[in-house]
């Protein structure tokens, strides 16, 4: 049977577990202290019957940095050496499993920010980084969002196509032609006898090699240079870590760049470090006549 008790236990006293796989950095130990000062003592330490520290490390640390003498445990009884490792584990990851509702704490995050210095706090106590409070803050949120979908309806599927390939779409004044961007016969169908003064060029995010990339680009420059005056201007949108692939593909369509534009837009998205809220654009003139 498994019995669970409330206590104040000595810090000396508790055996941190020599197994435990769960890892604390100075950082967070601070951080962990800095709550525990803040707040005081909210969340005890597992510990088993003979003082063998289950689930708490990083508290237990703070605790030390401290230099408390006692900390509130809960003693956990009846558990076998197996059970006491599987609790230990299940206590981190289980927590680790929610998300934050980022629209919720978009908002709460400046209300603590304003609030927090009446009460000699800073917002650092809430153990968020400084680049992921801009990052949720300056996230746009819509009205209403939609759910993603987890899966295609299958009965989509059965549908009549409204356009396959080859499809031409005449729109008023202008053309949609249902093809491939790096196709010239496909462009030059597209565009009839019509000659292009400008050309913005959107490609896909890299997900091949860099030589394959290349290529790609490469065929798809040459296709919209194909049906384009002499001296237009194309505009080629290219996320920094493929840029480079796009100035190797163009100098062999183009020569070199004549400018380079960033567009600052009004979302930022995801990024692993810092979030990105520009485009790079690349700009470019075609020359038919140089040798």
């Amino acid at each position: 049977m498994t019995a669970a008790i409330g206590a104040m236990r000595s810090i000396s006293k508790i055996k941190p577990s020599l197994r435990n796989a769960r890892t604390h950095s100075a950082k967070q130990i601070r951080q962990i202290a800095n709550s525990i000062v803040a707040f005081g003592f909210t969340n005890p330490l597992l510990v088993s019957e003979d003082d063998e520290l289950i689930a708490g490390h990083g508290r237990y640390e703070a605790a030390k940095l401290l230099g408390l003498a006692e900390v509130p445990v809960i003693v956990v009884t009846g558990l076998s050496r197996v059970r006491r490792r599987a609790l230990g584990i299940a206590d981190n990851k289980i927590a680790q499993n929610s998300r934050w509702d980022r629209e919720r704490l978009a908002i709460a995050i400046p209300e603590l920010a304003d609030s927090l210095p009446a009460e000699g706090l800073d917002i650092s106590i809430i153990g968020f980084e400084t680049v992921e409070i801009d990052h949720i803050v300056q996230t746009d949120f819509e009205e209403h969002p939609a759910a993603p979908q987890d899966r295609i309806d299958s009965e989509w599927c059965k549908s009549l196509a409204v356009s396959k390939r080859g499809d031409l779409w005449q729109l008023g004044n202008h053309r949609l032609l249902c093809g491939d961007a790096h196709s010239i016969p496909d462009i030059a169908r597209l565009m009839a006898s019509c000659q292009a003064d400008m050309a913005f060029i959107d490609p896909p995010a890299n997900e091949q090699t860099a030589v394959d990339f290349v290529n790609l680009l490469s065929a798809t420059f040459s296709a919209a240079a194909s049906v384009s005056r002499e001296e237009a201007v194309h505009y080629v949108c290219a996320d920094w870590r493929s840029f480079a692939e796009v100035l190797v593909a163009a100098k062999q369509i183009y020569g070199e760049p004549i400018d380079l534009v960033v567009w600052v837009k009004s979302k930022m998205g995801a990024g692993a470090f810092y979030g990105s809220q520009h485009q790079l654009i690349g700009v470019f003139r075609v020359r038919k006549n140089t040798t």
